[in-house]
């Protein structure tokens, strides 16, 4: 039975690879996902796109072993996922730091950790990020791009939280596309009685929604 079950899967991938083989782009984007503090929900998102990557790059070596699938798309996909620059920042680049030590970065949130480690996800060692921490992970193959702050840096830039224009301002300008999910904190629904569980609940959102997207970008 599991034999057959993953013969079906090799073969729905094949089958997607074949299909796609003249509308499949070899670009890999540069994808940026945000929120106020970079502490909850833009990490989980960056850990879910992470993995969807990771799980992407486990079907098409075992699609490769069995010599499924056209040779020259699967090099393509096979260039795109390895390409594909995935990170997170914060809106509010003062929300990075703790307040009375304004040299201190402050961590992922432990719940959030706890949520993703229930997939297996581990982004414990994710930290908060400014703007121009990323900047330089953005433009490594571009040397021209960091130096230019017209320059449009992000292809796909998402944003968890609602916020005001100004504080998103300088990084929607450098970005080629914005998506706005406006994915509630669980910080409060857990202090209004879900508990823990509400943390799972919005990893679990975002995960779908960073699913849909990624499957858009690279088909």
């Amino acid at each position: 039975m599991l034999i057959g079950k993953a013969a079906c899967l090799l073969s729905c991938v094949s089958f997607t690879l074949l299909t796609s083989v003249n509308s499949f782009d070899a670009y890999a984007p540069r994808i940026v996902f945000a929120c106020k503090s970079n502490s909850c929900r833009s990490q989980m998102a960056e850990g879910w796109a992470r993995d969807w990557i990771y799980q992407q790059k486990q079907d098409l070596e075992r699609l490769m072993e069995t010599g499924g699938g056209n040779g020259a798309l699967k090099k393509k996909r096979q260039s795109v996922l390895n390409d594909m620059v995935i990170t997170s920042v914060a809106l509010d680049s003062t929300a990075v730091f703790c307040g009375d030590a304004p040299e201190t970065r402050k961590t992922v949130k432990g719940k959030a950790v706890e949520a993703m480690l229930l997939d297996g996800i581990d982004i414990s060692q994710y930290a908060p990020k400014t703007l121009s921490d990323i900047v330089p992970i953005l433009s490594a193959a571009d040397v021209d791009v960091a130096a230019d702050a017209d320059q449009k840096i992000v292809d796909r830039l998402v944003i968890l939280c609602s916020c005001g224009d100004e504080v998103k301002r300088a990084l929607v300008e450098r970005s080629k596309h914005t998506y706005e999910w406006d994915i509630p904190a669980p910080t409060a629904a857990a202090k209004a009685g879900e508990g823990d569980a509400a943390y799972r609940r919005v990893s679990l959102q975002i995960r779908d929604e960073v699913n849909k997207l990624m499957g858009e970008l690279c088909p």
